[in-house]
């Protein structure tokens, strides 16, 4: 659609971008964007530019080699129009990755395997070995998915790794944790240093509601989109009947980007951090 845009927060010059945010709607979506010293130039450009309005969604804490989540809530609740985070701390609103929307973890996964290793492509984990089946996130989403629904136990050291593995209704590990993102799961789960702190696979907690509750905080979040936006003159048309069945059921798959179903918006912009954002199916999820 037209003057409907997609951009990675650090894909343009810095002044570029502030001239590019300036006077749009921004939906900030997905990934540990916040606290995180690595985008911390274009985040503070972005909550001081001008903008008509700011919505961020699903975004979370991410400061390597923290255990610790500590907002600036003044700061970001005076920043942002409207602000959902993927970590479970009060006063926020609670929503996580809206992945879990991706009809894939609707189906049924044989378990193959006790246990399988899902590691991060850019920390890999030490005194693992190969014991264990094991794929990295360079994998497709789909072929990740598959992987991780074919085990009972799943060890991990990637956000989302741990994050689907429990949308899935599998018993997670946390395994040499590198981040403070790890530490705000609003499902916890054990975090371990090393493969011998883990005394028993048999008690680590299972969420059957986990994926129910993550598509309600969604559906429930994208009310609030809808309204935010409406307030500013711009029209968004009504998910399909199919949809709101789906809905009703409380299973909906998502349509695509909720952004691209706007009609006659003239100054709307979405931002998304590189390797992280979520796609429509027939587009893809990148994992982390």
């Amino acid at each position: 659609m037209k003057n409907i845009h997609t951009l990675d927060i650090d894909e343009l010059p810095l002044e570029e971008f502030v001239k590019t945010v300036e006077g749009k709607i921004i939906i900030l979506g997905g990934g540990g964007l916040l606290e995180q010293d690595y985008f911390k130039e274009y985040m503070d450009a972005l909550l001081s530019a001008k903008t008509k309005l700011l919505i961020g969604w699903s975004v979370g804490h991410n400061i390597h080699g923290s255990c610790e989540i500590i907002y600036d809530k003044d700061k970001y609740q005076r920043n942002f129009d409207l602000l959902g985070i993927r970590d479970s701390v009060s006063g926020f609103d609670w929503v996580p990755c809206p992945s879990c929307m991706h009809p894939i973890f609707d189906r049924d996964f044989n378990i193959e395997h006790k246990i399988v290793i899902y590691e991060h492509k850019n920390f890999p984990l030490s005194g693992i070995g190969d014991l264990y089946p094991k794929i990295t996130n360079k994998y497709p989403f789909e072929e990740i998915i598959e992987f991780l629904g074919s085990a009972e136990v799943i060890i991990t050291n990637s956000y989302h790794g741990a994050y689907w593995a429990t949308l899935l209704g599998r018993k997670v590990v946390i395994l040499q944790p590198f981040s403070s993102n790890f530490f705000g799961f609003h499902h916890p789960l054990l975090v371990a240093n090393n493969i011998d702190d883990i005394k028993s696979l048999t008690e680590l907690p299972v969420y059957p509601n986990a994926l129910l509750e993550a598509r309600e905080a969604n559906l429930k979040f994208l009310e609030k989109v809808r309204s935010q936006i409406e307030q500013q003159g711009v029209l968004l048309a009504p998910l399909h009947r199919e949809a709101e069945k789906e809905m009703e059921r409380k299973f909906l798959v998502l349509p695509a980007r909720v952004h691209e179903r706007a009609r006659g918006a003239s100054h709307f912009l979405a931002l998304k951090k590189p390797f992280s954002s979520f796609k429509v199916p027939e587009v893809g999820i990148e994992p982390t």
